[in-house]
């Protein structure tokens, strides 16, 4: 007789259950997948919150250009006049709203200026309410329209340049030198 047959407990190999090296490997791939998921996740987040303050940027800049386009007084002046060309502003933590005055509350009583800088200081507020840090600059600009050219904070005016609103905010990985994420040319 054969081996196998005296003896069919030494041959045959039963399981009964995992190794411990087994569970080790599933928990490890298990962990690996999670852990891959939970980083899309925040990365999707992460993107959602700068598409939000993109485009809230965006919106911002148009209302600021139809603000100017409808002071047509300032926007004629010359450009030490014009209110909307003194802008530069950056929100700081902890800052209080800037003062809007009594245009919004009185119109009749208000010049086109001060009505004007009512409209002004809302929208600031906005601007620190809406987007982290954000920082604002009205100006004349001879801005690089290259697609790979990095934008910047400074003007250079140059004859015929276009009034330009330039916003940006902090993001997660910022310093305080960050660049605008959005130029909007109002006027050339």
């Amino acid at each position: 007789m054969s081996a196998t047959c005296l003896f069919p407990l030494l041959t045959q190999k039963t399981h009964l259950g995992f190794t411990l090296l087994e569970i080790l490997i599933a928990l490890f791939v298990v962990t690996l997948g999670v852990t891959g998921t939970m980083h899309m996740q925040i990365n999707a987040f992460h993107a959602q919150r700068e598409s939000h303050y993109h485009n809230t940027a965006q919106q911002l800049a148009a209302e600021m250009a139809d603000i100017m386009r409808g002071n047509s007084k300032q926007m004629h002046s010359t450009d030490n006049d014009n209110i909307f060309l003194r802008i530069n502003y950056q929100s700081a933590s902890g800052a209080t709203d800037k003062p809007i005055g009594r245009c919004h509350y009185i119109s009749s009583y208000c010049t086109l200026t001060e009505s004007a800088s009512a409209d002004i200081n809302t929208w600031l507020n906005r601007i620190r309410h809406e987007l982290p840090d954000g920082r604002v600059r009205i100006c004349r600009d001879n801005i690089n329209t290259h697609p790979n050219a990095p934008l910047r904070w400074d003007c250079t005016p140059a004859a015929h340049s276009g009034i330009v609103i330039k916003i940006g905010w902090s993001g997660p990985y910022d310093d305080n030198n960050f660049s605008p994420d959005v130029v909007l040319t109002v006027a050339s």
